[in-house]
């Protein structure tokens, strides 16, 4: 289930009209949903090879530094030359890894 929290929980302090009982009610939907996702992502995560040399505690804070991105089928994740300031951990789909030579034609690398 994927449960997507929009508004921001200072905005609906803000606003002043949740009970307290719907305050205790989204307290715990938010810690549950964190939570559950943050287990999802280390569980994913320890199933990483590359990762083996992390301890848990790395791999937890790891876990909770992720966010998840989503590309369209065809989309470009990141380009030759683009600044590398992200790093990506494909959880789902497939990608397609190519690079331009100096000729100007494009290769497959995977």
């Amino acid at each position: 289930m994927d449960v997507r929290l929009k508004v921001r929980y200072d905005e609906l302090v803000a606003i002043g009209k949740l009970t307290s009982r719907c305050f205790r009610t989204f307290r715990y939907i938010l810690a549950t949903t964190s939570s559950s996702k943050m287990v999802t992502r280390c569980e994913f995560l320890k199933k990483c090879s590359f990762l083996d040399p992390l301890t848990n505690e790395q791999i937890s804070k790891l876990a909770g530094a992720l966010e998840t991105v989503t590309f369209e089928d065809g989309e470009y994740i990141v380009r030759q030359g683009d600044a590398a300031d992200s790093f990506f951990i494909i959880e789902e789909g497939n990608v397609k890894c190519t690079q331009i030579k100096s000729t100007g034609r494009e290769v497959d690398l995977l």
